[in-house]
């Protein structure tokens, strides 16, 4: 099909247009979107920290703010309400402040940035003491975990046996590290609070061997159990049971004893106060 030069010329310009029309509009576009991003209307207004009571609110609400600062891509503020680093906020928090267990980053009313937080809770405590046998009062230092064994703070100075005290090896900075593993202190945990609600004994030191295979429980009234981390705690706390309920046990009187072995299974030594 011959056209006319009249035609073709038309259709050249059409073209030419064309290619400098629509990379015009994309810009165009592109410094709309931009500039509507940088508008108050759309810019997270304040910070507010809720769940916390032990925590430093202004510490919390600073990270925050260091990582709303800036933009992204140098191009789009990272305050914005639509596109703030919500996943990075939360990592953040959980890498900074090993007292909080979850964390949860939203929009709350009035575009401010709601950040939930919820702590670890203490059950006990692990130690540091100058000592290798017994602890020395004057030179530990105690540390609080949580349920899973995860270490994450200094404890103070208590008076009386307000947490049981565990004792065991640990290298470097306790804080971070997990103690035991999940899964043996919850375990050896059950089994204290077997002895105190079954037994009405109270635990309130607990040294674990280097090897992490036997354990040594010191009760309220200076007991002391002995327990294999080979035997189900559940069984020991069963032959315990048995053992203290028998008439002959009841006879002497559980004061009367300076250790009671479990480390046998259901062959339970022991040796009584001189």
């Amino acid at each position: 099909m011959i056209q006319s030069p009249r035609l073709v010329k038309k259709n050249k310009q059409i073209k030419m247009r064309r290619l400098f029309v629509w990379p015009a509009v994309v810009i165009i576009v592109c410094l709309v979107i931009v500039e509507l991003s940088r508008m108050q209307s759309v810019s997270i207004t304040r910070v507010d920290i809720s769940g916390n009571s032990v925590i430093k609110a202004p510490d919390v609400s600073a990270l925050v703010e260091r990582d709303l600062s800036g933009n992204f891509l140098k191009i789009f503020p990272r305050k914005n309400i639509f596109i703030y680093p919500r996943k990075q906020i939360e990592k953040d928090i959980l890498e900074t402040f090993p007292r909080v267990d979850s964390v949860s980053v939203s929009l709350g009313d009035n575009r401010a940035l709601v950040v939930d937080l919820t702590l670890r809770k203490p059950v006990s405590l692990w130690c540091a003491s100058a000592s290798s046998t017994l602890p020395d009062i004057l030179s530990e230092s105690c540390y609080f975990f949580d349920k899973s064994g995860f270490i994450f703070a200094p404890a103070p100075n208590f008076e009386g046996p307000v947490f049981v005290k565990y004792y065991g090896i640990l290298s470097g900075d306790p804080i971070k590290q997990v103690f035991l593993g999940g899964e043996t202190v919850l375990k050896l945990g059950s089994f204290l609070d077997g002895l105190n609600n079954s037994l009405k004994l109270t635990a309130t030191e607990v040294y674990i061997k280097d090897d992490y295979k036997e354990y040594d429980v010191f009760l309220s009234n200076g007991i002391g159990l002995y327990i294999s981390g080979d035997i189900p705690f559940e069984d020991s706390l069963n032959n315990l049971s048995l053992f203290l309920n028998s008439s002959s046990t009841k006879q002497m009187g559980i004061g009367k004893f300076n250790y009671i072995d479990l480390r046998y299974g259901n062959k339970i030594y022991y040796k009584l106060k001189s």
